[in-house]
This record gives C-alpha cells, structure tokens and sequence, in this order.
C-alpha cells in the first residue's frame, strides 16, 4: 500500500474539499515587531488613519483575529480596547488604511514564525 485510500467515486457521489484557513503574521525582514497581516493566501490591509501599534505578543493578536462577513471580505482584530476592521488590499478603494502594523514591547512576529515554523 503507498500511504494513499482507494475511493470510487460514482454518478451522483459529491465531493466537497474542506480547507482549513488561518490568519499569518508575516514579519518585515528590517524590523520583526513590525507586521503584516494575511489569510489564506490574501494581504489584508486595517481601514484606520493612524498608525496602528498593537499590544501583545504574536499568539495573542493571532486569537483576536477573526472573520467578520467572508463574503463580504471583512476581518477583525480586537487588540487593548480597540476594534480594528480589516480587508483585502486589493479591495481597498477610497478609505484610508495602513498594511502594517507594530507589535510594542510583548515579544515579536519573527519569535513567532520561529517557533511556529509549518
């Protein structure tokens, strides 16, 4: 056997592909506390004026990221009191936004990525 299940697939079967996506904190290689956020394979971008400076380590802001609206392309962060909305960046039209964000002084995304390493 080569590690593989054999499967018959007949008139009517349905196959549904169930993928598992997840939020990456991706570290700029000059500066590691400061990041960018994607899911999937999708660079999001925060819909806010200011800088955005995030407490917490990497696994903290990783869990108070969540989905929004899929179909409509929204995420969120929850992160020291505030709530930060995010989309794709390639759906960014008018509003003012920002790509990166800073982690202060609560660990680094490269410490992250390091020990977290797929």
């Amino acid at each position: 056997m080569n590690g593989f299940a054999q499967r018959y697939i007949t008139t009517g079967d349905e196959v549904r592909p169930v993928f598992r996506y997840r939020f990456r904190l991706q570290p700029m290689p000059d500066n590691a506390n400061v990041l960018a956020v994607s899911y999937r394979l999708t660079m999001l971008a925060f819909e806010h004026n200011d800088e955005i400076i995030l407490k917490g380590n990497a696994d903290e802001v990783l869990h108070h990221l969540s989905v929004e609206s899929l179909s409509d392309g929204l995420f969120r962060l929850e992160n020291n009191g505030q709530t930060y909305r995010l989309r794709p960046l390639f759906d960014i039209d008018k509003q003012t936004y920002g790509v990166y964000a800073t982690i202060r002084k609560y660990g680094t995304a490269a410490e992250y990525a390091l020990t977290h390493a797929t």
